[in-house]
């Protein structure tokens, strides 16, 4: 059942008002109104229905009693499937005069409200701010709190009414649609939508009893369309309300100072105001175990807000982002299409057996980068002088137009099977790489396509704040600047700001020219010095490429222009070297955040002052696993690989966050991501410790204060609905 309850006065108009927004296909009385779109999508997005019933709540004197007979007269003019309406009044109360009128009628609304909840049961309750003095509003408002509702409504006067009275019409007035001159005076709003029933009043160890419920405070029935029920008030259900409620906040204050002290480092602070019920489930529901589960744990994980601090825009394209590429390249690929097209047929025009294929490529083009080998082959040769990489790139990729599943086998292989993608050669993974990156982007158009395939898949994973890493001087082969790259990426990043926020990472590497890493530090300044003029998006600098190269401690006076500068620094380290890169990265360079970081439990102390200094770690379980190797409960052929050292960092309180990295190379996306890093965590994760993975995220982004405490806010109270949801 549905019920609609409103305090009352002296105007009894506010009911059909009232009814008139919840029931529109009653009388449709807004159907003249101005604004009556806007009032039809209020009442669909707050998924109000029809209400079964009207409750009405007032005073016993003269002056109600009057509104309540008019109501009646008005009532009978309805049409038959009108909703029943039923009245209480507080017996012996005319006018409210002194602190013990209003005491009683604050408690007969409250038993009202009970009782209505009890009602209910899993329909709607719909409460009404409009009817009666402030004082009965303020108390069912109050009470809504305590007791919950689907929806608050009011009426607002918009003081636009012709003479004809609002408040006191012909009853009439409302079997038919309001004239526009009356209704145009009026406006039905969703004041707050639904609440649930606090769940500080349920007491468990209280001996006097469980829960406040309608046995110990009843309510004298009213009968449907009849006199009002007189209400003689004897009960102390407003007391009780308010000594639970305040019982209930001291409590929850221990309960969350315990939490918090049992926490190496806190989760969301709105998570700690749920009730302990919620928190033990949130500790205790475990992802990542059971691989029949996966589907349902992976749904529930695309809902959550996240972020993706370490994602490089040369790794991000699968099959079917690397098709969309090359087709939006074909002003660019034109003048080459005949000769490219004409050089590939021989290898590409009817290949069946692309394993085969991938063999014989293999063998004659270098077995690691075979693609690579073969491009450059192709560029070499008499057909191809004059062509760029590129172009070839394309010419590649166009022949799998419709056939993605095809491209992915002659890209990956065997490694297409998730257990032969454990621990492979880094050579061989930066291979899966080698038609995107710097071997296609190196248009306005690519370069453009690519960042709108990003941002599309940040939407549909729920990512809400997203740091992009590149190395624009590496895009320059095909004629742009390394100054128009990084305009054509801002552009692209601002066409969706509304949806995700972005910034970007410039890289420098390691295993490139020490003039390159010059140019992207120069970069960096001019962007850092045109920063308030442009708005540039810059948030940080990366280090990248093979750590076995240009140690930090010899980069670090190349360094110290942008570190003057006060531009945040990452580093890649303690991935496929020891625990000693990490310790360069932090001290040579002041790196405040750290890329991958697998070793940290080799050096306790260097991971102990990360902690005290909350240098962030960017952790991608799945490159991680399919670079280095580690146990993946999903993976049977894993099980004698270390353990991910993700859940140890969590317990220790080291600001750990889960990334993408390259996930077009990976196969993946920050939902796998989550999902990942928990298959390769010992019996899995809590979705406790998962939401203290997207807290890490949100407060170790580079993005200005501002943004990062509005982000984290944001992502706290939906955190909040959809765990309610779950529970």
């Amino acid at each position: 059942m549905n019920i609609l309850l409103t305090t009352l006065g002296g105007s009894w108009a506010i009911v059909p008002e009232l009814v008139g927004f919840t029931n529109p296909e009653l009388v449709n009385t807004y159907k003249n109104h101005p604004e009556s779109g806007s009032i039809e999508s209020a009442r669909r997005e707050a998924d109000i229905r029809s209400v079964d019933e009207v409750w009405v709540v007032t005073t016993d004197g003269a002056v109600s009693r009057k509104a309540l007979a008019d109501l009646r007269e008005c009532w009978e003019m309805m049409p038959a499937s009108r909703p029943h309406i039923r009245a209480w009044t507080c017996k012996g109360i005319d006018e409210m005069r002194n602190s013990a009128d209003f005491k009683e009628m604050q408690e007969l609304i409250f038993l009202v409200i009970l009782h209505a909840s009890a009602a209910v049961d899993t329909g709607q309750l719909i409460l009404s701010l409009a009817g009666g003095r402030k004082t009965m509003s303020a108390d069912l408002q109050r009470g809504a709190s305590v007791f919950g509702h689907h929806a608050l409504l009011h009426v607002a006067e918009t003081g636009n009414a012709s003479s004809v009275s609002l408040r006191n019409p012909a009853a009439a007035i409302f079997s038919s649609p309001l004239p526009e001159d009356v209704a145009i005076g009026i406006l039905p709003l969703v004041a707050a939508g639904k609440m649930n029933r606090s769940a500080l009043l349920d007491m468990p160890g209280e001996r006097s009893g469980k829960k406040v419920d309608t046995q110990r405070f009843p309510l004298p029935v009213a009968r449907p369309n009849d006199v009002p029920m007189q209400v003689a008030v004897s009960t102390d259900l407003a007391k009780v309300i308010d000594e639970r409620l305040r019982r209930a906040h001291h409590l929850l204050f221990h309960y969350g100072r315990s939490l918090s002290d049992s926490e190496e480092s806190s989760t969301f602070r709105a998570l700690y105001v749920l009730p302990p019920e919620q928190i033990e489930f949130l500790k205790t529901k475990r992802f990542g175990c059971d691989p029949a589960k996966a589907g349902e744990e992976l749904a529930f994980l695309r809902r959550l807000p996240k972020t993706d601090l370490h994602c490089h825009l040369g790794g991000v394209l699968d099959a079917k982002g690397l098709i969309e590429v090359a087709i939006s390249m074909e002003q660019d690929f034109a003048p080459y299409r005949t000769i490219v097209e004409n050089s590939l047929k021989p290898w590409f025009g009817s290949a069946t057996d692309l394993f085969r294929l991938r063999e014989e490529m293999s063998a004659k083009f270098g077995a690691t980068r075979f693609l690579q080998g073969f491009r450059e082959n192709m560029a070499q040769s008499s057909a191809g002088r004059g062509i760029p990489v590129w172009a070839w790139t394309v010419g590649i990729i166009r022949f799998f137009d419709g056939m993605e599943e095809n491209l992915d086998r002659l890209i990956f292989g065997e490694y297409l099977n998730e257990e032969k993608f454990v621990q492979v050669p880094f050579d061989a993974y930066e291979g899966f790489g080698d038609l995107q990156g710097s071997a296609l982007l190196q248009t306005e158009s690519a370069i453009r396509q690519t960042c709108r395939n990003l941002l599309q898949k940040a939407v549909v994973e729920n990512v809400r704040y997203l740091e992009i890493r590149c190395s624009p001087v590496n895009y320059t082969r095909g004629g742009l600047s390394d100054r128009r790259v990084l305009e054509i990426i801002r552009e692209e990043l601002a066409r969706r700001r509304s949806e995700v926020d972005t910034s970007l990472i410039l890289i420098a590497s390691r295993h490139g020219r020490m003039s390159d890493v010059w140019r992207h530090i120069e970069l960096a300044l001019e962007l850092i010095h045109s920063s308030l003029a442009d708005e540039s998006p810059l948030a940080g600098f990366d280090l990248a490429g093979s750590e076995k190269m240009k140690e930090p401690g010899r980069l670090r006076e190349a360094f110290l222009p942008i570190m003057e500068k006060c531009l945040h620094l990452t580093v890649h380290a303690g991935e496929t070297d020891s625990v000693k890169r990490i310790w360069d990265a932090v001290y040579h360079l002041s790196a405040e955040r750290i890329g991958h970081g697998l070793n940290l439990l080799d050096d306790v102390t260097l991971l102990e002052h990360l902690l005290d200094r909350r240098i962030a770690v960017e952790m991608c379980p799945s490159s991680n696993l399919q670079i280095v190797g580690f146990r993946d409960t999903f993976l049977p052929c894993t099980d004698q690989r270390p353990l991910y050292p993700l859940q140890a960092y969590l317990e220790r309180g080291l600001r750990a966050t889960v990334n993408t990295d390259n996930p077009g190379i990976s196969r993946t996306g920050s939902t796998l991501e989550l999902h990942r890093a928990a298959r390769l965590s010992q019996n899995g994760l809590s979705l406790w410790q998962i939401l203290k993975i997207i807290q890490n995220g949100f407060k170790a982004s580079f993005a200005p204060y501002s943004l990062r405490r509005r982000l984290l806010l944001k992502a706290e109270r939906e955190m909040s609905i959809i765990i309610e949801e779950a529970f």
